[in-house]
């Protein structure tokens, strides 16, 4: 469907609006601009009063025709749709988009070493004592952010992905506040709560927001650079706990006479509030976002800062045909092709937290303690933990593009479930009454490195990057919003329950447990996986469609 006049327009962007043939124009003027570049509008020439059918776009083109042709599957022609120029505005408007996920990366890790001080402050000991406690209170951020991402969708379609990221930053900052300033163990978790909720939204909102920018040769590396950045994030947590931890071996200890958890807990802020101010006036819209909502003019001036003008035309019919004018409501998320994307969504957050990443994460300094570790070599060793998710994710990123997310999945689970049992074995060893100290302590630090690696190679960028790519356009924000909730409701399962089960019984059985469910995750993802590399969001959603009228 290329546009009809495209060869004879002369097409630019200005302060004014779009400048098409020395006239210009604006969202008032959108009818005139589908007229001049050949979009036709089939309700206006359909008086039957029926409504299109559900395979087709807003304007009567049906999606699936548009992917018979094989124009719309040459992915050489993608891979000219941006110039060096373009790349620069991705990357420039992805690196501060990401900054999003430092934030969430930060909020798992940085009260994993916040809490062995938090136990020994006066307002808190008796709380502390009790591991239930223990566990509601370092999986609050991730309660709350199960309760964000449930209405992240609602946010996104309402006011879009850039108002919904400032929203958030907000919410996150107040948040953060009431935690550096609670005197009882109920406002602490009230701050943490309301973090969570900002953070929750955050992770439902920033991918897509990406993918819907991205195009199609370089969505897998922009959208997991997400990832790559969460784990900045995280290191950038256990930095902070390092920075601000209490000599010899833990107790309490203020910094400018304010307990140093307390400045853990705010080192985040900064990141937040400059992500707030770049979404708030630098950063544009998603294109798609706006043709969502009938913006043509600014979803074609959004686009011509990120493609060659010459391919504006073909990925503009493609989210035409793909999208809406009505916003999408819950009862659409009934549709099979739906369904499917939310079956994947699902077991894909499930195998991502109950294969015990988050585990570690929360309770890196706790596992490396029980490995046999002093707490000050436990401080230290979890900025390796950090420092190695950052470098794998970005082999991750580098490969997941080229040799596609199935293979990465395949590889990194296999690797997971070995390094799991080989941990497990070492807390085995330990149970039964012998010293790891030694040897066989590096051992275990060893295979969590390992597990670490394998994890951040694989499912660390592939997980979301998967849950930002199978949903269809309309319901795209709120099918993210259920998978993003799903994913975090599960880690506040292994967030709360992990320290339980351990005091109640011990890491090796825990981390059995754990390699149990990454070779059941194995056989799932051979079988049934999806790939996407390589393919757009439409023609995915399409290949989805017809997967489910085959059944």
């Amino acid at each position: 469907f290329p546009l009809r006049n495209h060869r004879h327009t002369k097409m630019k962007t200005t302060k004014k609006g779009l400048l098409i043939n020395n006239k210009h124009y604006n969202d008032d003027d959108d009818d005139d601009v589908d007229d001049l570049l050949g979009y036709y509008d089939e309700e206006d020439e359909d008086d039957d009063g029926e409504d299109d059918d559900a395979g087709t776009g807003r304007d009567g083109v049906d999606v699936e025709s548009v992917y018979d042709s094989s124009y719309y599957f040459n992915d050489n022609s993608e891979s000219v749709s941006v110039g060096a120029k373009e790349v620069y505005r991705l990357l420039f408007t992805v690196f501060f988009a990401v900054l999003g996920g430092v934030i969430f990366g930060f909020e798992i890790s940085v009260f994993s070493g916040a809490k062995l001080i938090i136990e020994h402050e006066s307002y808190f000991e008796d709380e502390m004592r009790d591991t239930y406690k223990v566990g509601a209170l370092t999986s609050g951020v991730v309660m709350g952010a199960f309760l964000g991402s449930y209405f992240a969708g609602a946010m996104q379609e309402r006011i879009g992905r850039k108002w919904t990221v400032v929203l958030s930053c907000s919410v996150y900052l107040v948040g953060v506040t009431i935690s550096f300033v609670s005197l009882s163990y109920v406002a602490l978790m009230m701050g943490r709560l309301v973090t969570g909720a900002a953070v929750g939204v955050l992770s439902a909102t920033i991918p897509v927001y990406i993918a819907e920018l991205s195009p199609k040769h370089m969505r897998g590396r922009l959208v997991t650079a997400n990832q790559l950045f969460i784990c900045v994030g995280i290191l950038l947590g256990f930095v902070v706990d390092d920075a601000f931890k209490c000599n010899h071996n833990g107790g309490y200890c203020e910094v400018a006479g304010v307990a140093a958890w307390r400045w853990m807990i705010l080192s985040g802020s900064p990141i937040a509030t400059i992500v707030l101010f770049m979404f708030a006036f630098v950063l544009p819209k998603s294109p798609r976002y706006l043709v969502k909502i009938g913006k043509i003019t600014s979803a074609i001036k959004v686009l011509s800062h990120f493609r060659r003008k010459e391919h504006i035309d073909r990925e503009l019919e493609e989210i035409k045909a793909a999208s809406n004018r009505h916003l999408a409501s819950w009862s659409d998320l009934r549709a099979p092709n739906v369904l499917y994307g939310l079956y994947i969504g699902t077991v894909l957050s499930a195998i991502q937290q109950f294969t015990g990443t988050n585990a570690v994460n929360f309770y890196a300094q706790t596992v490396l303690v029980d490995v046999g570790f002093s707490q000050d070599d436990a401080y230290y060793f979890s900025i390796y933990i950090g420092i190695i998710k950052v470098v794998f994710v970005g082999v991750g990123i580098a490969l997941i593009d080229s040799r596609g997310r199935r293979v990465l999945m395949i590889t990194g689970v296999l690797g997971m479930t070995i390094s799991t049992f080989v941990l497990a074995a070492v807390f085995q060893v330990k149970e039964d009454g012998s010293s790891i100290s030694g040897t066989l302590g590096w051992v275990g630090l060893v295979a969590l490195f390992l597990f670490m690696s394998f994890y951040e190679v694989s499912m660390g960028p592939a997980v979301w990057l998967y849950l930002s790519e199978i949903f269809p356009l309309q319901v795209r924000g709120k099918a993210m919003a259920v998978s993003a909730a799903a994913n975090w409701l599960f880690t506040y399962i292994i967030g709360f329950a992990f320290p339980i089960i351990i005091d109640h019984w011990y890491p090796g059985g825990m981390f059995f447990v754990f390699g149990g469910i990454c070779v059941v995750s194995f056989v799932w993802i051979v079988l049934a996986l999806p790939e996407t590399k390589g393919k757009s969001l439409e023609q995915i959603e399409v290949e989805f469609r017809r997967k489910m009228k085959r059944k």
